[in-house]
């Protein structure tokens, strides 16, 4: 996949009911609107209804507490959750990620809220075949090093609301397979806050890297400029539109020219108003009388930043 991921990331509801007929997102698929395929657990009794639905891949379990009937339903059907690729665990009470071993086809995982708060990561170690891990509010994630507990197929990690996120030591562990990689501050883009610093350097090391979406953390910028001159197969970027200065973004487009990003572009179209990039810049309405006079100081900015950027590189 060459392109940042939407679905999985830009909103904390990824398994919706489908009575309307439209498919449900699950890690970075859509799911069909079929109950053969997507099973829904909502109460301990929903599991024991795997049992009569032997086709189904992927399961999305929201708000249960994985009491010890549960345990005993998840059990009972264990032979059906081999073929298992998609799961989803919603906030819910007492679960164990140790449960995990039940469903060792896992392909695509997305954990959220108190879920995606755990003390240990080490039971990842035995989803041999995943490919993409969604954390939604990650709140205590302070590094990445529970990808020393990931495997060789990983190619997406998205993580959510990791306000505390410092560093991204770790990620190394996976630099031969991971294409898309996204790490936001908060739950939404653009981010009303920012939150602490992160270190993004070893993102460098990241040689099949396709996209990469940072937002609500704050980042160096000689950092970021270091990372997208390492990261050759770079296709799309995602950055904060107005957490630097407008001559910082048309530096990093000049590093990176090829690269699709709509911060590094004078201003982001948004229907009726022109987003202006940079830190303290004001939206301009296009109905406003003075619409074409301050659009051109726009781009009038934007190509001495230019300039600048190019005797800089």
């Amino acid at each position: 996949m060459s392109t940042v991921p939407e679905e999985p990331r830009t909103n904390t509801e990824f398994a919706m009911r489908f009575s309307t007929g439209r498919p449900v997102v699950l890690g970075v698929t859509e799911i069909p609107p079929n109950p053969q395929i997507l099973h829904f657990v909502e109460a301990s009794k929903d599991f024991e209804q795997l049992l009569q639905h032997p086709t189904v891949s992927a399961v999305s379990i929201n708000g249960v507490s994985i009491d010890r009937e549960a345990h005993r339903a998840l059990e009972a059907a264990a032979a059906q959750l081999l073929r298992v690729r998609f799961l989803q665990v919603w906030n819910c009470s007492k679960f164990d990620l140790g449960l995990l071993t039940l469903f060792p086809g896992l392909e695509y995982l997305q954990l959220a809220h108190k879920n995606a708060r755990n003390d240990t990561w080490a039971p990842l170690s035995k989803l041999s075949k995943l490919k993409g891990l969604f954390l939604v509010d990650a709140t205590r994630l302070e590094s990445l090093e529970l990808c020393q507990h990931l495997g060789g197929e990983l190619n997406t990690l998205s993580v959510l609301g990791a306000r505390s996120l410092k560093m991204v030591a770790g990620i190394e562990r996976v630099k031969e397979s991971i294409r898309n990689l996204t790490l936001w501050g908060a739950l939404e883009h653009p981010p009303r806050r920012r939150f602490g610093d992160l270190k993004v350097d070893a993102i460098g090391n990241l040689t099949q890297l396709r996209s990469l979406s940072l937002s609500g953390l704050e980042v160096d910028e000689t950092e970021l400029r270091e990372v997208l001159r390492r990261v050759r197969q770079l296709e799309d970027l995602e950055l904060d539109p107005w957490q630097f200065d407008m001559r910082v973004y048309a530096r990093l487009r000049m590093i990176a020219p090829k690269v699709r990003c709509a911060a590094l572009n004078a201003s982001i179209a948004a229907g009726d108003a022109v987003l202006p990039v940079g830190k303290g810049t004001k939206i301009i309405k296009r109905s406003s009388a003075n619409f074409e006079a301050e659009y051109g100081r726009v781009l009038a900015n934007w190509d001495e930043a230019t300039r600048a950027a190019r005797e800089l590189e």
